[in-house]
């Protein structure tokens, strides 16, 4: 046996941890490659909006449905919604980086315990073979 059972469990809690981060980090992401679509979207149909006059017939989709709504509703509801899409971005800007963080601390903290396990597996050895 390489490690000591304490070793061997403190590893795998390390090892979890490490996994966990790799993980949120991988989903915060997602999350902000979605977003940034979404905002996308919703920015260049604002755009397309603001082209048309007033007082044009619009429709917005509410579930399957489409109702009439005036445009300067339509624009207000974009807008807002642009500004939600952007705080959310930022949001999650600032949780990538706090799991990269995590992430580099549980991959430092992983390799320093595996290291001294090591260290620890090597003397053991150097004590058999002396005997």
């Amino acid at each position: 046996a390489m490690a000591t059972d304490a070793e061997q469990k403190e590893l795998k809690k390390l090892q979890d941890a490490l996994k966990d981060a790799e993980r949120s980090g991988y989903r915060t992401n997602l999350d902000l490659d979605r977003t940034e679509k979404r905002l996308k979207r919703q920015q260049l149909t604002l755009a397309e909006v603001e082209t048309f006059s007033e007082d044009v017939n619009m429709y917005e989709t509410v579930g399957r449905a489409f109702i009439l709504t005036p445009a300067p509703e339509i624009k207000t509801s974009l807008a807002k919604a642009i500004k939600e899409s952007e705080s959310s971005l930022k949001t999650l800007e600032k949780k990538k980086d706090y799991f990269k963080r995590e992430r580099a601390k549980a991959e430092k903290d992983f390799n320093e315990a595996l290291e001294q396990a090591r260290k620890n597996f090597s003397k053991a050895q150097q004590k058999k073979s002396k005997k």
